[in-house]
């Protein structure tokens, strides 16, 4: 069993209109880059419900991952999904460029 790592992951993602591009990037506790992965998309995937049903995002309780800060007009590539192990201890934490 893999022990609980700080991930980041970063999604790129492109507007509704196809004019803006960026990154979210959801931080919390996996055990490998593949559950970082999935529990950021499992955050995502609560979120858009959440919205659906005309109710606020979740936010994150102790060590769950959530998905603030949502455009619900935005499309994510979960297909190019970056995980990463995060430093903790670092206050400099560079992205890369999605």
């Amino acid at each position: 069993m893999a022990v609980p790592t700080l991930y980041t992951v970063e999604v790129p993602m492109t507007s509704g209109d196809r004019t803006g591009r960026g990154c979210h990037v959801f931080t919390g506790l996996a055990g490998t880059p593949r559950q970082a992965v999935s529990a950021a998309y499992d955050a995502w995937r609560s979120a858009q419900d959440h919205l659906a049903a005309g109710r606020d995002v979740p936010r994150a309780t102790g060590q769950d991952w959530c998905a603030r800060a949502v455009r619900p007009d935005w499309s994510l590539d979960w297909d190019r999904a970056d995980a990463r192990i995060r430093d903790p201890f670092s206050f400099a934490l560079r992205f890369a460029a999605c």
